[in-house]
């Protein structure tokens, strides 16, 4: 979670954003409580205001201050 391409790339269950649609996000998913063997952070639920600010910057493409851009992004192919 340090960088939008990591986000983007993901890890063992797939990419933590889908930019522009926070429904599709697991990250979204993981701070609602809504997957059991998902949950961020893993002892306390963020507020809803939080969760409603987080779903905002997924639904407007996620920006990041920096070079990178999603339009750069070179995702890793992952091992099956």
């Amino acid at each position: 979670m340090d960088t939008l391409q990591g986000m983007l790339e993901g890890g063992d269950s797939g990419p933590a954003l889908t930019l522009g649609n926070p429904k599709e996000s697991l990250i979204i998913k993981a701070v609602q409580y809504s997957n059991a063997e998902l949950q961020m952070p893993p002892k306390n639920k963020m507020g809803q205001g939080t969760i409603a600010h987080l779903r905002e910057w997924i639904a407007m493409g996620a920006p990041w201050p920096g070079k990178f851009t999603p339009d750069t992004a070179q995702p890793r192919e992952r091992a099956q």
